[in-house]
């Protein structure tokens, strides 16, 4: 049985993560250009994840389904980590950070458009706060 609990301390691990990964990625890019800092960066996220599948008995063939979809996201994973990098190679971190950050507000509005989620008017309040503060860490 899962703790409520549980998808609150992963998302948190994986916030702790992104921005060191952040961090990490304007590091590189003070040196690497953009392409060879994804291109390492998602060298070494493959060989974790692939490490995470083995250590939990999971078989490398792709199912039947799902797979197409996991194609499309890391297409379109990889071109953003490349726009990212790119514009950590001339911006600042914590404005380049804040910008790419509103991507949080674009996935709610196609989850609700092609997913057909709902939102409640306090999740709305919350998009609008988010978009507010990440224009204004953008400035």
């Amino acid at each position: 049985m899962t703790s409520t609990y549980t998808p609150i301390l992963f998302a948190t691990v994986a916030m702790t993560c992104y921005a060191v990964w952040a961090l990490s990625a304007k590091i590189a890019t003070r040196t690497l250009s953009a392409e060879i800092a994804a291109t390492t960066t998602y060298f070494s996220a493959g060989v974790l994840a692939l490490g995470y599948a083995m250590a939990n008995g999971r078989t490398l063939m792709p199912p039947e389904r799902g797979f197409g979809a996991a194609l499309l996201a890391g297409l379109f994973l990889g071109a953003g980590t490349i726009g990212y990098y790119m514009a950590l190679r001339v911006g600042t971190v914590s404005v380049v950070t804040a910008i790419s950050g509103l991507y949080i507000v674009l996935t709610t509005v196609l989850a609700v458009i092609f997913l057909n989620e709902s939102l409640e008017w306090y999740n709305l309040l919350g998009v609008g706060f988010a978009t507010v503060a990440i224009v204004l860490l953008s400035y």
